[in-house]
């Protein structure tokens, strides 16, 4: 608990040296709960992979998931960089390693869009991707950044609300994109 107060005290003063408006601050939540459905959706879709509606339908399944891989990322990588009062580094060296490798693969791929890189998309994915356990402690770390900023100045964007609003909407709205493959009209289960 002492680790997150610490945090929120940092994103105070970075706040301040940085001058965060409402404006900028909605804007920037706007772009990581963006980040954030394409996350969980992207997870959502990993699960179903065994399914017999995804070997039925892998070629669209795959350009799917790697789109919302590849856009999560890149979308997380910019917070990092361009927001530099949120996307600082962290105290937690796991979350920091994250971070980086984040900043890491945004930069890789960047450098290697390429024709050879374009060709093996999948295996540069796999190799790079920030996914499961790593990428859920991520979005909670950069949630309580954006807790504490709205806590603190008191910004009328209430965060845990559209969080927990987005989570249910992506969910619902997967299971309803699923149940439109299956040929028994029921859904993901």
């Amino acid at each position: 608990m002492i680790h997150v107060h610490a945090e929120v005290g940092k994103s105070i003063r970075s706040a301040m040296v940085n001058n965060m408006d409402e404006f900028k601050f909605n804007e920037l939540t706007k772009e990581f709960i963006t980040a954030y459905r394409q996350f969980l959706l992207c997870a959502y879709m990993h699960k179903d992979v065994t399914s017999e509606i995804y070997h039925r339908n892998k070629p669209t399944w795959d350009m799917i998931i790697r789109s919302l891989d590849l856009n999560s990322t890149l979308s997380l990588a910019k917070i990092f960089e361009k927001y530099k009062d949120i996307g600082r580094p962290f105290d937690d060296e796991k979350l920091n390693d994250t971070r980086k490798r984040i900043l890491n693969f945004r930069d890789e791929l960047i450098a290697h869009f390429d024709v050879d890189t374009l060709r093996n998309i999948d295996v540069f994915l796999k190799e790079n991707r920030i996914y499961g356990t790593d990428g859920l402690l991520i979005i909670e770390a950069l949630k309580n950044r954006f807790l504490g900023f709205q806590k603190s100045y008191k910004f009328r964007t209430d965060v845990e609300n559209l969080f927990r609003q987005t989570t249910n909407e992506t969910v619902s709205d997967f299971n309803k994109w699923f149940s439109g493959f299956s040929q028994n009209g029921e859904g993901h289960a």
